[in-house]
């Protein structure tokens, strides 16, 4: 199901017209997976936007990852856009990560292709649908016995990401029905993905499996900075997004091991390996750079790392998850490195929760700061719906206030409202939601807000009249 305004259209309805269709969503919420659908039922084939080349046309074009092409530079972006509308097509699908759209993007594409595009968003799962996606995960499993463990560790908000609901029932049944505690989940789910899938390949002298790991951290931290796709096994297979795996740079022959199990999907062309998924390749690209920046012999320090993530001080838009996870997994000086940079990006990707108290004090302080520079900071990732679950806590609750109650444009006390429903310290910030709730002038949408962080605390069922918003 996907928004596009005030209404809820099933995919069903993306075809129904002819035009430009730009799908939004937050990292692991199914677009290419919906795209992919798509394609497959119009007889079409979905090509990632960096890959686009000309004489790809059809009646209907599916260009997938619009998000990724800005590690080449809005002018390749500009290109292929032209590229697209030069090859005819009478209906055209793209997507993106909503953090890395801008609405200046809407209108180049509606002055390039003369009609008004449709821009759309997915929906969260509901929980019927996420019991459907798990059971036929893991039928063998329960669900509502899955869903009780991962709400001890107030991760529950997520599981309407279908990635994230994917990576949690793997971590989940690695750890045999019990989940030991919140940091070890990401852990669990890599080592599930790990696994050896390929029956075929013997067991005996196989590779340990933090050996593999250890490899597909290495291969997915190259690939993510190098603005690769993934990589390819033989000269036949290789172009410039899918270098000979053997050009890597890895240390062992037993390394190639790696690319069988589930930790990489095919690509497109035979004999290519790419990433399972970009949440995966961030979060694992993110542990081996931490460990580089950790060892003091490596050649990789802080400074160096964040030189290439972040030339001329500015992150490159692709690389914005994986700066979120290296703030989650990194040290002190990681975090203040991090929000320095891209204050937005650490706190809606990875976990935030992770992040010490001076650090999640500094990043409402940084966040302060760009909003009073750049109200909108949010860019399209406005519509888009996420948790920082832990993020909020007694010792924070100082810095927050004063943000709650400062009055001004711009998103970012919005944002604070929206990620505040479901938190524990709603109820130690009473006096201040009953101040926006009750003052006129603050906008219905942070009242609105407000109403939904105090219904969803129990404490607080009855301390507001409905009334009071009319």
């Amino acid at each position: 199901m996907l928004h596009h305004g005030d209404r809820i259209l099933p995919e069903a309805e993306l075809l129904a017209a002819p035009g430009v269709v730009i799908l939004l969503a937050e990292p692991g919420a199914g677009k290419t997976a919906l795209l992919g659908s798509i394609a497959e039922r119009v007889g079409a084939g979905r090509v990632r936007a960096s890959a686009f080349r000309p004489g790809t046309g059809g009646s209907t074009l599916v260009v997938d990852a619009f998000d990724e092409v800005a590690r080449i530079g809005d002018a390749r972006v500009l290109d292929i856009l032209h590229q697209i509308r030069d090859a005819g097509p009478d209906r055209v699908l793209l997507s993106s990560r909503s953090s890395e759209w801008e609405e200046a993007k809407t209108r180049l594409v509606g002055d390039l292709f003369g009609v008004e595009p449709q821009v759309v968003q997915l929906v969260p799962l509901d929980n019927d649908e996420q019991l459907q996606l798990f059971e036929h995960l893991h039928p063998d499993w329960a669900f509502h016995a899955f869903a009780d463990d991962i709400s001890r560790f107030d991760l529950h908000h997520l599981l309407g990401n279908p990635e994230f609901l994917r990576l949690f029932a793997g971590a989940y049944i690695e750890a045999g029905g019990h989940l030991p505690s919140r940091s070890n989940v990401f852990t669990l789910a890599i080592e599930h993905l790990a696994r050896e899938a390929n029956p075929n390949v013997p067991a005996a002298g196989a590779p340990a499996r933090h050996r593999r790991i250890a490899w597909a951290n290495e291969i997915f931290a190259k690939l993510l900075l190098s603005g690769a796709d993934g990589v390819a096994v033989g000269d036949i297979a290789e172009d410039d997004l899918h270098p000979q795996f053997e050009t890597i740079g890895l240390d062992d022959d037993g390394a190639a091991s790696t690319l069988s199990t589930k930790l990489f999907r095919p690509g497109i062309a035979a004999n290519q390996h790419e990433p399972v998924h970009r949440i995966v390749a961030e979060y694992a690209a993110a542990q081996y750079l931490i460990g580089l920046i950790d060892d003091p012999a490596a050649r990789l320090n802080l400074s160096r790392t964040m030189a290439l993530m972040a030339p001329n001080g500015v992150v490159r838009d692709d690389l914005r998850g994986l700066l979120g996870w290296m703030a989650a997994l990194g040290s002190q000086a990681v975090q203040d490195a991090t929000i320095e940079l891209d204050a937005y990006a650490v706190l809606s990707n990875g976990d935030p929760s992770r992040l010490t108290s001076a650090s999640r004090v500094s990043l409402l302080g940084a966040l302060s700061a760009l909003n009073a520079d750049d109200p909108y900071f949010r860019r399209s990732d406005r519509w888009r719906t996420f948790r920082a679950s832990g993020f909020f806590t007694p010792d924070i609750l100082g810095a927050l206030r004063p943000m709650l109650l400062q009055q001004g444009e711009g998103h970012l006390r919005e944002l604070l409202l929206e990620l505040l429903v479901g938190s524990p310290v709603v109820t130690d910030l009473r006096p201040e939601l009953e101040t926006i709730l009750f003052d006129a002038h603050a906008g219905i949408g942070s009242r609105l807000d407000v109403l939904s962080c105090v219904l969803n605390d129990w404490t607080c069922h009855a301390f507001v009249p409905l009334q009071v918003l009319v």
